[in-house]
């Protein structure tokens, strides 16, 4: 066993325990058991991508670490990183035209996040080209990846990072162009649970928590649920005034 203070394994596991996770729990849908017990005691080396989302799960942003790795391994993430730049900024073209070069590079992609990251990103072009179902099926297929059996299993089960937690807002927001309001309240719904019943620090989540809030109102409004409504956009508003933050201000304000 290799336990050093400076490793990377040695830190999950130290932030792990802290938050009284267990190693199953951090791990499911990722790795095994024993893969992750033998990367916290140093005896085997961790992917970026695979650090990175252990980091989510844990509450932090791994760029608040120094991850190592091969100069391949740093290239595959750095365009990762790029993608992601592109779709933030609805860059499409830009976006779409790199994928084509990452997924042409990375074809035998088969690991659980890396897979998850190219069917996501597929989902999400083929959602701004208004092929909903094409799109729905791609993010559904992108979430089962890392969260096998979401849609059967309470989520209260699952330690989930914000890279995931996106992926389900994602799908939300098709199903709500699609103009399945009623499925895009439900997805919406839990995020919201989950969000409360693991407790999550308000200042990591507060944009996802208001963005899902706005999202959720106007479906209430229509069904005339407006106690419900004017509780959740209450809460929002706490949170920012809490948190300092302006993210859906307007809107839950209005």
């Amino acid at each position: 066993m290799v336990e050093q203070k400076g490793n990377i394994g040695y830190l999950i596991k130290k932030m792990r325990e802290k938050q009284g996770i267990s190693q199953s729990e951090l791990c499911r849908g990722l790795c095994s058991n024993v893969a992750l017990y033998r990367i916290e005691n140093g005896e085997r080396d961790v992917e970026i991508s695979l650090a990175a989302r252990f980091f989510q799960r844990l509450g932090y942003s791994s760029d608040k670490f120094e991850l190592y790795g091969g100069a391949e391994e740093f290239q595959r993430y750095e365009m990762q990183q790029t993608i992601r730049l592109h779709r933030e900024k609805h860059q499409f073209g830009q976006m779409e035209e790199l994928l084509n070069v990452y997924e042409e590079r990375y074809s035998e992609e088969r690991s659980g996040v890396g897979l998850q990251f190219l069917l996501s990103n597929r989902g999400v072009l083929e959602i701004q080209k208004k092929n909903y179902s094409a799109g729905i099926s791609l993010m559904e297929h992108a979430i089962s990846c890392t969260v096998p059996d979401w849609e059967k299993e309470s989520w209260s089960q699952w330690i989930l990072g914000e890279d995931e937690l996106d992926l389900f807002v994602f799908l939300a927001d098709a199903h709500e162009d699609k103009g399945e309001k009623e499925a895009a309240f439900q997805i919406r719904e839990g995020i919201l649970k989950y969000l409360d019943q693991k407790r999550v620090s308000k200042e990591q989540v507060v944009k996802l928590y208001t963005r899902t809030i706005c999202g959720m109102t106007p479906y209430l409004l229509e069904e005339g649920h407006n106690r419900k409504c004017l509780s959740l956009c209450e809460c929002g508003l706490t949170i920012l005034a809490e948190t300092k933050w302006l993210s859906c201000w307007p809107e839950l304000l209005y």
